[in-house]
């Protein structure tokens, strides 16, 4: 057992570093070496989240199964309840959010603790925000912030300010989003989560662009875009190729603007990611491009 536990906490360092192969590693290392259904659960449910990071969908859901019938046969309502969200960031992933929030709404009804009602309620935020629905967005992230809170699980209220800052962005308000993503970026690299400072900062770079702060902005994407190449998170990778894009068309660079669509549009089909797909041909086939980023996931 805590050879185990001593992996699944080294492919938890590994991971907020971006350096997903070692992660994966530890998670399968400590699958393999405990039959305690919780260590079980949780490892094959953080190898689900690596799968997902790096666009294996099949890997992932299989996982996310697996860590769910794990926690289901043993009655570990908290876990089985983490194991359904994480199937439903796959699903989310790949555009299926019907069956995203079918999960999500299965979760919240096994009555988890607040931590875990935390990351349903996130989740359904970032599902509202893509469809469009702002306002119940802002709320789901509201209530995830508070559901954190009373955790006491500080990574939890550091993803919900991201997310928060996020879709005050969608709506149109940078210069509200720019002090709680800045604040977003400082917690997360006070936790020492580099993956969650880099979303942040992708955001930020959101909030700098929105407000016609072209130059900064492209510094905060670039390195964004950096870490997420590093770690071989395709998905995020797309993201930033739209937004770096959308700044360089913003700043006349039309050339260099296509060359991201470009870029983004043929990895967005490699993964499969389907509304990223639909963004970049919108970019590419319009003579002025279509300079404003989608809502996606945060």
């Amino acid at each position: 057992m805590p050879e185990a536990s001593e992996c699944l906490a080294d492919g938890q360092r590994y991971q907020r570093a971006g350096l997903l192969d070692r992660a994966l590693e530890c998670f399968e290392r400590a699958a393999e070496a405990s039959r305690h259904p919780s260590v079980l659960s949780e490892a094959l449910r953080r190898a689900a989240g690596v799968h997902r990071a790096r666009c294996d969908w099949d890997a992932a859901l299989s996982a996310a199964r697996r860590s769910a019938e794990v926690a289901r046969a043993a009655g570990l309502v908290d876990l089985y309840a983490e194991a359904l969200n994480a199937e439903a960031n796959v699903c989310q992933s790949r555009g299926d959010f019907v069956a995203a929030s079918a999960l999500l709404e299965r979760a919240l009804a096994l009555g988890p603790g607040s931590r875990v009602q935390g990351m349903a309620l996130q989740n359904l935020g970032t599902i509202a925000a893509r469809g469009g629905d702002l306002e119940t967005a802002e709320q789901r992230y509201r209530e995830a912030y508070e559901r954190f809170h009373r955790a006491g699980y500080a990574q939890g209220e550091a993803s919900a300010l991201v997310n928060f800052g996020g879709v005050v962005n969608d709506r149109g308000d940078h210069e509200l989003a720019e002090p709680i993503l800045r604040r977003a970026i400082n917690v997360a690299s006070d936790l020492e989560d580099g993956d969650l400072a880099a979303i942040a900062t992708k955001n930020y770079a959101e909030a700098l662009a929105g407000q016609g702060r072209y130059s900064e902005a492209m510094y905060y994407a670039s390195s964004a875009l950096g870490f997420f190449s590093t770690a071989g998170q395709h998905w995020r990778q797309v993201e930033c190729f739209v937004l770096v894009g959308d700044i360089s068309a913003q700043l006349g660079e039309r050339t260099a603007a296509h060359s991201c669509w470009s870029q983004g549009l043929e990895l967005a089909r490699r993964i499969g990611a389907a509304p990223e797909v639909a963004a970049l041909e919108r970019r590419l086939a319009s003579p002025d491009g279509e300079l404003a980023a989608p809502p996606g996931p945060r």
